[in-house]
């Protein structure tokens, strides 16, 4: 039994986990590499006896690039913990990791087009592990 949060984005889906068209030196050099460990990934993947995941998404990414069937657990939180808080800010929060394919970026964009509604705070962690905030 496997518990698969996602199947590896740098094998199966390499131009969103690099960010998109740039070319950078990092896909350059692994680029090559990719359709000799998506075969060991894919061979790897046949020896589990039952994948489960916790999105539909994720569910769909099993079946395209493993070929196998999985079974969706929901995470287990206990929604009756948690409020909406009556309190309202005039901002928005982006929590991530800032990594090319979570589009971060994106995000941030979107909120400068309509900074007179609101504005956004962003904290994260970059690939080297440093801590950022914009």
């Amino acid at each position: 039994m496997f518990a698969c949060y996602t199947p590896f984005r740098l094998l199966w889906l390499p131009k969103a986990y690099f960010g998109g068209l740039r070319p950078t030196l990092k896909a350059a050099l692994t680029m090559p590499a990719l359709p000799f460990l998506r075969k060991w990934d894919y061979s790897a993947a046949q020896c589990v006896s039952q994948f489960i995941t916790m999105t539909a998404e994720t569910q769909k990414r099993i079946r395209n690039f493993y070929g196998r069937d999985s079974v969706i657990v929901p995470p287990p939180i206990d929604l009756r913990k948690f409020q909406v808080s009556d309190l309202q800010g005039d901002y928005y929060l982006i929590v991530s990791r800032l990594e090319p394919y979570k589009k971060v970026d994106l995000a941030v964009e979107a909120f400068n087009l309509f900074k007179a509604l609101s504005y956004c705070e962003v904290f994260g962690t970059t690939q080297n592990g440093n801590c950022a905030k914009c």
